[in-house]
């Protein structure tokens, strides 16, 4: 599920589509942040920490990139 929003935001983003691809893309990186880091943190600590950094990341570039180039 979570693969899915992502990848339907990474194209629709490269169609022009903005709103559409950045509501898809932070859709599917909360679900990844609130539910699929929580059970991968059962199996293996430190690579959540790794994950958890890089959503964020990406998850921040995704507010600038609303803020900068799309209208409100």
């Amino acid at each position: 599920l979570v693969g899915g929003l992502l990848l339907l935001s990474a194209v629709a983003l490269l169609v022009g589509r903005d709103r559409i691809g950045l509501a898809l893309g932070r859709a599917g990186l909360v679900l990844g942040l609130g539910g699929v880091n929580v059970v991968l943190g059962y199996l293996d600590a430190e690579l959540v920490v790794t994950v958890v950094v890089v959503e964020l990341v990406v998850l921040g570039l995704y507010h600038r990139y609303r803020s900068r180039f799309t209208r409100p």
